[in-house]
């Protein structure tokens, strides 16, 4: 083998470079058969929803670029400046943005890409989603008369809700707060001395470093501990912050406004129910589990590797095909018995009544009610896995039972996949409303990954383009 070292002491200089992107390639054909239409009529009465109501003034936002740039943010699984990176370097990533069908085409800064997937709501992500499905099936590539449904826990953007931990977080806050209030020579905290977070974490230091051998009532004395010293620290700052006006905290910078707010709403009730805890060891029900977050539920399915779960849970529709409905999510439980219901309803809505064959359930969907209820819709075969106790006539002989009972299983891996390349599995966003639209925008990538297989034929194309 001979070797050849051109160009390796060379400098590299930009220029023009011509790249030729074939209409084979992925994008371009996925480009080609998305309903743009239809995704653009979901997503403008969000768009139109500005301060002053006057949507039709100032700078035109250029629809196509930004719907083209969301989509392949859900498709990869990309962070907003990602995204950005990934129009300027990628030629067909341009392409499928539209670069020579859009005038005045231009790339979108991140922040603008991040502007506008904010003014998308949950509601309008689950369409969005919802509709990539149902093209499938238009297409041919999905079967709408076969459905499978499960559920999965979409875990928030919070740490494990320890109550030692939250209290050390209601004195860093009121530390803050009051470092900010001193600076800018506020007159309202000349009575307060300082907040001593060092001594807060050493007594919460040692609550958290206690042997799992601890008697209880040790264990109580420390925890009281760390919440007296925590409530000795901050109840001035958020005596302070109670009797701040409205039009007060809204002047302050966002990181204390956040933390101002959060000590006027929860603290004082915080201090009460973690006392009922360290007291009684019983949660007091709709207990704050996190500060920034208020839609979050714990949950435990009875997993090995996941004892509890904090979050909210989603409701999902496999179809033959493989690609997914995303349900409206009713409550943060979304309880599976009550899904069946809504589920056939949004079933209706997109492919017309009495659509569904086949419809299989694990034993957490199981009632005699939910039964009739899809007997009542139409449903040939009622897939329903019953618990060992139930002693009703069965609807379906024991072999066909094994098979749909089979074919459920295969929703677990889709959802494996949601999760992987989306944030279904653990959100990044930091609010709820950001939390919710991200697991529905999660299915919608996935469901987009399925479209692009089906469309080139290739089990390769799902990848990062």
């Amino acid at each position: 083998m001979s070797l050849n070292t051109s160009g390796v002491g060379d400098k590299v200089l930009g220029r023009a470079v011509s790249i030729e992107i074939e209409n084979k390639h992925p994008l371009i054909v996925l480009a080609n058969e998305l309903p743009w239409d239809e995704i653009t009529s979901v997503v403008l009465e969000d768009l139109k929803q500005t301060a002053g109501g006057q949507w039709w003034t100032g700078r035109p936002l250029m629809i196509r670029i930004h719907l083209a740039a969301f989509l392949l943010q859900k498709i990869n699984d990309l962070k907003d400046r990602e995204t950005e990176y990934l129009l300027r370097d990628n030629a067909a990533a341009q392409l499928f943005a539209g670069i020579d069908i859009v005038s005045q085409w231009h790339i979108p800064d991140h922040t603008k890409i991040e502007e506008f997937r904010s003014r998308l709501s949950p509601e309008t992500q689950r369409l969005l989603a919802n509709i990539i499905t149902q093209h499938a099936c238009k297409l041919g590539f999905a079967d709408p008369s076969k459905v499978d449904i499960d559920s999965t826990i979409q875990e928030a953007n919070m740490s494990y809700p320890s109550d030692i931990r939250n209290l050390t977080k209601i004195a860093e806050k009121s530390k803050k707060v009051l470092d900010y209030l001193r600076s800018v020579g506020d007159k309202t905290i000349l009575d307060v001395v300082d907040v001593n977070l060092k001594k807060v974490k050493k007594l919460a230091r040692d609550c958290f470093f206690m042997s799992k051998n601890t008697p209880v009532e040790e264990k109580t004395d420390a925890e009281l501990k760390v919440l007296k010293q925590t409530k000795k620290e901050s109840k001035p700052i958020i005596d302070v912050c109670i009797a701040m006006a409205q039009e007060q905290i809204d002047k302050l910078p966002w990181n204390v406004k956040d933390a101002a707010l959060q000590l006027k709403e929860f603290a004082l009730p915080y201090f009460k129910d973690a006392k009922t805890y360290f007291v009684e060891r019983i949660a007091v029900p709709g207990k704050k589990l996190a500060f920034h977050l208020s839609e979050v539920a714990c949950f435990n399915k009875g997993k090995k590797h996941k004892k509890n779960e904090f979050g909210r849970c989603f409701q999902m529709m496999r179809l033959c095909g493989n690609f997914l409905l995303a349900l409206p999510n009713a409550s943060i439980e979304n309880n599976d018995k009550e899904s069946i219901t809504p589920s056939i309803a949004d079933h209706e809505k997109l492919f017309g009544p009495k659509a569904i064959d086949s419809y299989t359930t694990d034993k957490g969907y199981y009632s005699k009610a939910n039964e009739d209820i899809l007997i009542k819709a139409g449903v040939k075969e009622v897939g329903m896995q019953r618990p060992g106790n139930v002693n009703r006539e069965k609807l379906l002989p024991m072999k066909r039972e094994e098979q749909l009972a089979n074919r459920r299983s295969g929703i677990e891996p889709l959802i494996g996949h949601v999760k992987q390349k989306g944030q279904l599995g653990r959100s990044r966003m930091k609010s709820d409303r950001g939390t919710e639209s991200a697991g529905f925008a999660a299915i919608m990538g996935f469901n987009l990954r399925q479209l692009t297989r089906s469309l080139t034929g290739n089990p390769e194309t799902a990848a990062v383009f």
